[in-house]
């Protein structure tokens, strides 16, 4: 008798083992642990593309940024912001909600630590427009304000992931 279908007979017979009422609780068990997980991925969904997204940055300040991540960052990260040998910076993984950061903490950990092999070398302003850049690929809209380093070094606007 092949793997799977000594497995199917051994489940077969450990459940009929199992008086009917075990067997109830068992699968409402179960449904719970389904509707739960169902629950928390739903926590974790992705908002429409800009909706509820505030604009914080210019159109210029992406495709600024654009240009400098595909010169400092692209590398490392992907020209898609994927991720490669440093992590994705887009999607779900990387902004979900149920990480529950903000954006300057984003910030801080790519103005102080990127690129890796020069940190903190980039102006203020190159970090603003990579940021933006990041911010446009996660589904952020642009804007008519310029995002500044002050404001985006202290924004407490949660970071998430905006389907496109």
């Amino acid at each position: 008798m092949s793997g799977p279908a000594r497995a199917a007979r051994s489940r077969h017979r450990r459940d009929a083992s199992v008086p009917p009422r075990a067997r109830a609780a068992r699968a409402s068990i179960l449904a719970a642990i389904a509707d739960a997980a169902k629950n928390d991925c739903a926590a974790d969904a992705k908002p429409k593309k800009g909706k509820g997204a505030p604009a914080l940055f210019t159109a210029e300040q992406a495709e600024l940024g654009k240009k400098t991540y595909e010169e400092k960052c692209a590398f490392c990260h992907a020209p898609d912001l994927n991720g490669r040998a440093g992590p994705a910076l887009r999607g779900k993984f990387f902004a979900a909600p149920s990480h529950g950061y903000k954006l300057r903490d984003i910030f801080k950990i790519v103005a102080e630590n990127m690129p890796a092999t020069s940190p903190g070398s980039l102006s203020h302003e190159e970090y603003v427009q990579i940021m933006a850049y990041i911010l446009l690929n996660n589904g952020y809209p642009a804007g008519d304000a310029a995002m500044t380093f002050e404001e985006i070094s202290r924004s407490k606007v949660p970071l998430r992931f905006y389907e496109e």
